[in-house]
């Protein structure tokens, strides 16, 4: 990915123009932000939310429509089907390794 974050917040919430939602991760720089969206055991049925995460965002967060978004999935476990789609579909993927976290982020798109 190339970028640095200069700013990071946990469980950011809001609600705007009957849309809601809730990211785990956001990290922010002048250009970018990158929601990350944290599960202890992912399964491949979480894609469409993660995918969501940049469209509400924009409509909740405004001040940021015109930045980059990037999305990634964290999670404990990750089985070959779901690493595929995450890839596929341009999301992160970051993962425990023994005691290494592990971020997979070649594959990464623009949303």
């Amino acid at each position: 990915m190339g970028e640095k974050f200069n700013d990071v917040k946990k469980h950011l919430k809001n609600f705007w123009q009957g849309v809601e939602d809730e990211y785990d991760i956001v990290m922010y720089n002048h250009a970018a932000v990158t929601i990350i969206e944290v599960k202890y055991k992912a399964h491949i049925n979480d894609i469409p939310t993660v995918l969501k995460k940049a469209e509400t965002f924009r409509i909740l967060f405004p001040n940021y429509k015109d930045f980059k978004i990037y999305l990634g999935l964290a999670s404990m476990s990750f089985y070959p089907e779901l690493e595929q789609e995450c890839i596929n579909e341009g999301i992160a993927i970051i993962k425990q390794i023994g005691d290494t976290v592990v971020i997979n982020d070649k594959h990464l798109k623009v949303f």
